[in-house]
């Protein structure tokens, strides 16, 4: 494209850490100043109508354990010179959810993200920027299982159910960014890692259900099903390697147009590694 342009981010914070009776704390401060610097137009006006932004923040955390249990809580407050103040937090809740080992872990969790400067002030061909962006909220669920099938294998299954409220999407069809109302991405994902024949295996596998709860329509370029699977063997001082990545079909506009759907796909990757000193 025929543009060039620059951020700059001057960033500080303060972060402390103190050990109470009642757990472990950290709290601190942080200060974030941006400043996009583009080339301007043939005309010689700026790009961006508002090229600065500062953003003060304030966070704090607790982690707390006791007869196998433990507790983890975070709270954070941005107060954005161009969008205002905004709450976030979590808070997770583990136990042991069998006598065999296996753990439970409940976690909800509230948070935003707001548009970048190029969204929204930004001028491309096919890019039509957005001024009237609305910052992106969320509020997520998930519980997961994680246990062991001895000293050398571990799984965790998570449960997961995302609500999303102005949801920041670019329409190809539209040519710009926009919002969607409202969305819900709902799934399972497994995981594992297990030591077997001298190999060291990794997959991970998500089944979910991300829709436009005003339309019906699955959000954009998201898969139904995705994964990982990768093996790896060492010997002496070689290590061998095999790992595949694979995603379902998904549509690269936010109506599950016809002619924007994109094939599902596997990729397969092989390495082999010499070390060849410790030097």
């Amino acid at each position: 494209f025929p543009a060039r342009f620059e951020t700059r981010q001057d960033q500080a914070a303060w972060i402390h850490d103190l050990a109470t009776p009642a757990g472990s704390l950290v709290a601190g401060a942080e200060l974030v100043r941006q400043r996009v610097l583009p080339q301007a137009k043939d005309t010689g006006e700026p790009v961006h109508p508002t090229d600065r932004r500062e953003t003060r923040s304030a966070f704090a955390s607790w982690n707390e354990a006791w007869r196998g249990q433990r507790v983890e809580a975070s709270v954070r407050r941005d107060d954005d010179e161009q969008y205002g103040s905004r709450n976030t937090s979590a808070v997770s809740v583990a136990g042991q959810a069998t006598g065999g080992g296996t753990r439970a872990v409940v976690t909800v969790a509230r948070g935003f993200r707001v548009p970048t400067v190029n969204d929204l002030y930004l001028a491309l061909p096919g890019h039509t920027p957005n001024p009237g962006l609305r910052p992106e909220r969320s509020r997520s669920r998930e519980l997961s299982l994680r246990g062991a099938w001895g000293p050398l294998s571990e799984w965790r299954l998570t449960g997961f159910d995302s609500r999303l409220e102005d949801l920041i999407v670019f329409s190809p069809s539209a040519g710009t960014v926009m919002n969607l109302a409202r969305a819900r991405v709902r799934g399972l994902e497994l995981r594992f890692e297990a030591t077997w024949l001298a190999t060291r295996w990794r997959g991970a596998f998500t089944w979910q259900r991300p829709k436009d709860e005003e339309t019906g329509a699955r959000l954009q370029t998201r898969a139904s099903r995705f994964g990982s699977f990768e093996a790896s063997r060492s010997w002496g001082s070689w290590t061998a390697g095999l790992s595949m990545v694979g995603s379902g079909e998904r549509f690269d506009s936010i109506d599950e147009s016809p002619g924007s759907r994109l094939p599902s796909y596997v990729r397969v990757d092989a390495r082999l590694r010499y070390d060849i000193s410790k030097a």
